[in-house]
């Protein structure tokens, strides 16, 4: 049954789609930080400061969350069909993940194989 709908589906490697995501995460990163010169000291904190950090939390958050399923697809080979490309990525997003990426990617591997899913 899965080996079915899986050939239905598409798994091309579009790189336009990749620039797309890489575009997006720059913009993600850039309001989150730049958000942050925007807000005031504590003691001075107003309405207008509070909104913009809880603001570049959210943003900076979702910014995170990317970072790791991308690191994540990098480790599968879905980044792209380069090799070097997948490793350059997973390098990139796991130094923002906080994660050393050949490491992880070891650990995640063996993760698939424990669990069955190969």
């Amino acid at each position: 049954h899965y080996m079915r709908i899986r050939s239905q589906l598409n798994f091309d490697h579009r790189h336009g789609w990749l620039i797309l995501h890489v575009l997006t995460d720059l913009v993600l990163l850039t309001c989150a930080v730049l958000s942050l010169f925007f807000v005031k000291e504590q003691s001075q904190l107003d309405l207008k400061s509070l909104a913009v950090a809880v603001l570049a939390i959210v943003v900076g958050s979702v910014f995170c969350f990317r970072s790791f399923a991308m690191m994540h697809e990098a480790v599968h080979g879905c980044v792209s069909a380069n090799r070097s490309i997948n490793y350059i990525a997973g390098l990139v997003y796991g130094a923002f993940c906080f994660l050393p990426f050949q490491y992880w990617r070891q650990i995640h591997l063996l993760h698939h194989k424990w669990a069955g899913n190969v």
